[in-house]
């Protein structure tokens, strides 16, 4: 099966493939992929924002419930 995708040599004093950040780092296609937009806009950013903030206040606040013991 071919690669969809060819690698780049390794050049002589490198480090392991995409040690030097993701510019160099060898990429896979998987085919489900294609097709899709694999960017974020502003709103959907913003809307991970508030839901891990709402998230965290949840988790925190149930904190304080879990340490009263249950009524009998």
């Amino acid at each position: 099966m071919s690669s969809l995708l060819s690698e780049p040599a390794p050049t002589s004093g490198s480090a392991a493939p995409g040690a030097n950040g993701p510019a160099d780092a060898p990429h896979s296609r998987d085919a489900g992929d294609t097709g899709y937009a694999k960017h974020l806009k502003n709103r959907h950013i913003q809307m991970i924002g508030i839901g891990g903030a709402i998230g965290s206040g949840l988790f925190l606040g149930s904190g304080g419930a879990c340490t009263r013991p249950a009524r009998p």
